[in-house]
């Protein structure tokens, strides 16, 4: 199982960071009344939104990770648990629900941008 680089931060920005449950109830409408609601799936991905601060060279960590050890994101993957109290932290198992992008906020530093899917 891929595991996210010991050489990038270990702990996400509290700036930008989310959290909470996938949607899984299917809504129908009904004739009269009230609309109709059930459980959709056994499980469902929960979203993980967050914020990394890395330099220009752990990009380069961050390009190969993502395309060649988790395939461009089709694999899923260890990332440290933000809520852990742990050390070192417990981890989740998630998967990108959409790549990653960086920005640069100034000199060698960017932000990046990780949306992630925690796996049931």
């Amino acid at each position: 199982m891929p595991t996210w680089p010991s050489t990038l931060p270990q702990q996400v920005l509290q700036r930008g960071y989310s959290q909470g449950f996938g949607d899984n109830v299917i809504r129908s409408p009904a004739d009269s009344g009230a609309e109709k609601r059930r459980r959709r799936f056994t499980s469902v991905v929960d979203p993980l939104n967050c914020y990394v601060r890395i330099t220009i060279d752990q990009i380069e960590i961050l390009k190969t990770f993502y395309r060649d050890d988790i395939k461009s994101g089709a694999l899923a993957f260890d990332f440290p648990d933000p809520l852990s109290a742990t050390d070192p932290p417990a981890t989740l198992r998630v998967a990108f629900r959409s790549p990653p992008r960086w920005r640069n906020i100034g000199g060698i530093h960017f932000d990046v941008q990780l949306r992630l899917g925690i796996q049931p």
